[in-house]
């Protein structure tokens, strides 16, 4: 499997997985998050770092990253204070970005195979259970 057809996927997970925490329980909603956002910073944004943002200048690819760092730090504060009206602000961030790295950033990188070790780090099971795959095996 290619690291971009990887990250679409992760990208298309993310929006489900949003459109079902809106719905949850705080208590459930809590845990829910929490997992999601751990996923997004340590995997999702992690091999986006390490993989196809150095493929870009620094001045071309510096607001993608700067989101990944909006990102982290909103959803820490999410997590942190609890507040759940700032979730809304935060999956806005998140589709924005999304969407913008399959236009503008994704088409540029071509068909380089997806690189496994963060996902080996995270745990190819937890993988699997937060995206619905386990990309070994693709």
């Amino acid at each position: 499997m290619d690291l971009v057809t990887l990250l679409k996927i992760e990208h298309a997970v993310f929006k489900v997985r949003f459109s079902l925490l809106q719905k949850l329980p705080d208590d459930s909603f809590w845990e829910e998050f929490s997992a999601l956002h751990r996923f997004i910073v340590e995997v999702h944004a992690r091999a986006e770092d390490l993989y196809v943002f150095p493929l870009f200048p620094e001045r071309e690819i510096h607001p993608f990253a700067a989101d990944h760092r909006l990102i982290q730090s909103l959803g820490d504060y999410i997590v942190r204070e609890r507040d759940r009206r700032r979730f809304e602000r935060y999956v806005a961030v998140v589709t924005y970005h999304n969407d913008h790295e399959e236009l503008e950033v994704f088409p540029k990188v071509g068909g380089r195979p997806a690189p496994l070790d963060v996902v080996e780090r995270y745990g190819f099971e937890n993988y699997a259970k937060m995206v619905g795959l386990d990309p070994r095996r693709l």
